[in-house]
């Protein structure tokens, strides 16, 4: 009995050190568990953190022109239209901490020659304004995409495809309500069920009619943006802007000179005459190779190019004062 009781303390005293050993073992455990749980905590804190530091403000600048108001005060209107966008975006986040990067597409050249004959602003106080509103803050920036088509399209429908699915942009402003064209593109992101993500700016009283039943939140930006577009071509030719420099005659679908300008300068610039649209009559049709001067000569048909007369006829004949002895057809024809 004295052996069994001797082994069965020895035994228990066993049983209590491993106790005290496992114990102590669970103990550091879970410490050691409380602070991989403080890690992971910290780590989602941190990620959660950089996943709302970025906000993205994309513009359409051949679409989106800022008001005439802000555009006629030059350096100074840009930096009020620069700090009037950042204001309410601001107040829109709710977060001021929140960062906000302005990007601003468009065809510099193109909009101010625009602006310029539609007589809203002249193209130096255009340049003014743009330097202002680049220099009112490190993320706000006007980028000149040039004059190819589409150009701004193009930019801006990948910077979307960079920016709206990353975690770290909490939100996207997108400044081209006025292009059905950019419908595609924001069909996308609404499939991903990214449509919080994306907020359109109103620009024109009227959003484009195949965005409107994006489900989009539509947000209006107050006294920065011109109501209405601009009725005028932003692109012309080289030879057109030659003729409008020369004569100060401008057409936004094509360039003509008035009847009172000589046959020869329509040659040189390569542009057709202004004609009258009208029905014809017999007192108004003209039988050019009835037309004769004197000696029997014909006279040019103004309505048509040197090349095409019958016969034809060449440009040197027309502007030099010599004349031109090798084409046969020349002596036919009534100089002018």
């Amino acid at each position: 009995m004295k052996l069994e009781r001797e082994s069965l303390t020895s035994n228990i005293g066993e049983l209590q050190a491993r106790i005290e050993q496992l114990e102590a073992t669970v103990a550091q455990q879970a410490q050691e568990l409380e602070s991989r749980r403080a890690e992971i905590e910290h780590l989602n804190q941190a990620q959660a953190q950089w996943a709302d530091t970025c906000a993205i403000c994309l513009i359409d600048g051949d679409g989106y022109i800022f008001d005439k108001k802000l555009l006629v005060n030059g350096y100074e209107g840009g930096r009020e239209a620069a700090a009037s966008l950042t204001k309410q975006l601001h107040q829109d986040l709710g977060n001021a901490s929140t960062g906000l990067w302005i990007c601003v597409y468009y065809n510099h050249l193109g909009l101010k020659k625009v602006l310029s004959r539609a007589q809203i602003v002249s193209e130096a106080v255009f340049d003014d304004f743009c330097d202002g509103f680049r220099s009112s803050s490190q993320l706000i920036h006007m980028m000149d995409v040039g004059r190819r088509k589409e150009a701004a399209d193009e930019k801006i429908k990948e910077m979307l495809r960079m920016f709206t699915a990353a975690p770290q942009t909490k939100i996207v402003y997108f400044g081209g309500g006025h292009d059905s064209g950019y419908a595609g593109a924001l069909s996308r992101y609404q499939n991903l069920g990214l449509e919080d993500k994306i907020v359109i700016l109103k620009g024109y009283d009227a959003i484009a009619y195949d965005l409107r039943n994006l489900p989009f939140r539509i947000m209006d930006i107050e006294g920065l943006f011109m109501s209405e577009k601009v009725e005028l071509d932003a692109q012309l030719d080289n030879q057109a802007q030659v003729s409008q420099r020369t004569l100060g005659y401008a057409s936004s679908n094509r360039t003509t000179l008035p009847a009172t300008a000589s046959y020869a300068l329509a040659a040189t610039l390569g542009v057709p005459f202004a004609v009258k649209s009208r029905s014809p009559s017999p007192s108004h049709v003209r039988h050019t190779s009835r037309d004769a001067g004197k000696g029997g000569q014909r006279r040019i048909d103004i309505l048509r190019p040197l090349h095409k007369q019958t016969p034809s006829i060449c440009n040197y004949y027309v502007l030099s004062s010599r004349g031109c002895r090798n084409v046969r057809a020349a002596p036919q024809y009534m100089r002018l």
